[in-house]
């Protein structure tokens, strides 16, 4: 027994110890440091609980010879700056060395060397993102190493083969492909301005009668409204007078024509005649014309004189078949020549404009054939490109284009804003990856590719894509596992987490 207590005490000691030992060393915080001589020193400094920070913000490790790490990149690409102090008294850059090997997952190791610059060591490699590696530090100071450890993790997380699976993560490889491009362009709906009419009286008056209201479809030459304009009274009255007058000067020049062929009057006489008979013509033709600018016809207009009608009654009508749009007319209103009291449209052809930027103006080119799309419509159609702008907008570095589009069943509406598709000529790519499968972090798109149990983003710079599958140009090494299916799931778990950017 009394052998027993003491070997029980001392096993919870070394019990405790390796305890202890695991959770600083498999801790998920982000940071830790390991600060030693090597074997050749026969010296070994103690662990520090959390690394410290520099006065310049970055990571400080050691204890009487220190180094300040910090990734700099203030309006430049990352980059390590090392900065030496002993016993909290700094260093000029060439009294110490570094070395630091950045581990990240699926990638080779990098070596960062460093040279002297002002007041600190500058690493040759830029620290790209996501900074989520480990470090392994060398420092050398008066002819002793030291060596530390940190690790900083982003954007990562661990998922089991099985809780994925339970959550419906997909993994699949990312590798070449081959990708039918689809260039996609803002536009709006907009009425066929070749078929869009502004109805306008051409007389003053008051309104008496209003037949149609706004979006109604109306046939060519249906009664709209009618006005009530003395104005008309005086054309029609000028234009009876001026047949009338017409009637007795055609009379007189007959008469003297046949007077003047029997020589029983004078040339003179005759061609008097004949000047008042084309005058009295040219009156009436102007008379008739301007009614007939009124939409009135020669049948119309004798019957109306035949019948004593309303002088006054001018009678609104459809000039086109179409649609109401606009009605800006009311019983009794008082009504200028100018007023536009009805627009009219025909909408079984619509417009399309869209906006074309400058980098995709030379793939762009008139009749190329496109697809018009409104997702909340759930709307697809086909149509030419019918015109391209021939000028920029300053502003935005744009040209306008339009198609036209078939409307004849109307679910198409002016106003509607729209998605303009076009296929180029298919490209074989290195690397494309699903488009379901990009997310985004911060200001970057990105994937999350997979390391056996663990996801860890990896930000992309993204090219051609067909709508289903999207070029890769940079940030992602082929044959790359990465999530497709539910990758916002990853997402979600990574923003609980809180795998923070911390330098």
């Amino acid at each position: 027994m009394t052998l027993r207590k003491p070997l029980l005490i001392a096993a919870i000691i070394v019990i405790g110890l390796i305890a202890a030992w695991g959770i600083y060393h498999l801790s998920p915080s982000t940071e830790h440091t390991d600060d030693h001589h090597t074997e050749a020193d026969g010296d070994h400094d103690d662990h520090a609980e959390e690394t410290a920070r520099g006065p310049h913000g970055g990571w400080l490790l050691g204890h009487d010879f220190q180094l300040e790490i910090k990734i700099f990149e203030d309006g430049i690409p990352p980059e390590f700056r090392v900065f030496g102090f002993n016993k909290q008294q700094a260093l000029e850059p060439e009294d110490f060395d570094v070395s630091i090997q950045v581990i990240r997952l699926g990638v080779p190791v990098e070596h960062v060397k460093f040279t002297a610059k002002q007041d600190y060591q500058l690493g040759d490699q830029e620290i790209y993102e996501p900074h989520s590696f480990l470090l392994k530090v060398n420092g050398t100071f008066q002819g002793k190493t030291h060596t530390w450890e940190i690790e900083q993790l982003e954007g990562r997380i661990t998922l089991t083969e099985k809780n994925a699976k339970a959550a419906g993560v997909i993994t699949e490889i990312a590798g070449p492909r081959e990708i039918i491009p689809i260039l996609s362009f803002p536009g709006e709906i907009d009425f066929n301005r070749d078929q869009l009419t502004h109805v306008v009286p051409r007389l003053p008056g008051v309104v008496t009668a209003v037949y149609k209201k706004q979006g109604e479809l109306v046939k060519k030459g249906e009664l709209l409204a009618v006005i009530e304009s003395r104005e008309l009274t005086r054309l029609k009255g000028d234009y009876q007078a001026a047949v009338r007058r017409l009637e007795l000067v055609q009379a007189n020049y007959q008469r003297e024509s046949k007077l003047w062929k029997e020589k029983k009057t004078s040339e003179q006489e005759f061609l008097t005649a004949r000047q008042a008979f084309q005058e009295a013509e040219i009156t009436r033709d102007t008379a008739w014309q301007q009614l007939q600018a009124l939409g009135y016809s020669k049948k119309q207009l004798q019957a109306q004189l035949k019948n004593n009608a309303n002088f006054t009654r001018l009678e609104i009508r459809a000039p086109i078949e179409g649609t109401i749009i606009e009605k800006h007319i009311s019983l009794g209103e008082v009504v200028q020549a100018d007023t536009q009291i009805f627009m009219l449209a025909d909408i079984s052809t619509l417009w399309v404009n869209m906006t074309i930027h400058a980098q995709f103006l030379r793939q762009i080119h008139l009749n190329q054939q496109v697809n018009v799309i409104s997702t909340p419509l759930g709307l697809n159609t086909e149509a030419k490109i019918n015109f391209i702008g021939a000028r920029f907008n300053s502003a935005t570095q744009s040209v306008s284009g339009r198609v036209e589009i078939d409307n004849k069943e109307g679910f198409w509406r002016p106003g509607l804003f729209v998605t303009v598709q076009a296929n180029l000529t298919a490209k074989q790519v290195p690397i494309a990856v699903r488009k379901e499968a990009i997310q985004t972090f911060r200001d970057w798109n990105v994937i999350f590719a997979r390391f056996g149990e663990q996801f860890e983003i990896r930000p992309i710079e993204l090219g051609l894509s067909d709508g289903e599958w999207v070029e890769v140009m940079s940030g992602l090494i082929p044959n790359q596992p990465y999530a497709t299916k539910n990758s916002y799931l990853i997402k979600a778990d990574i923003g609980k987490a809180g795998a923070s950017h911390d330098h």
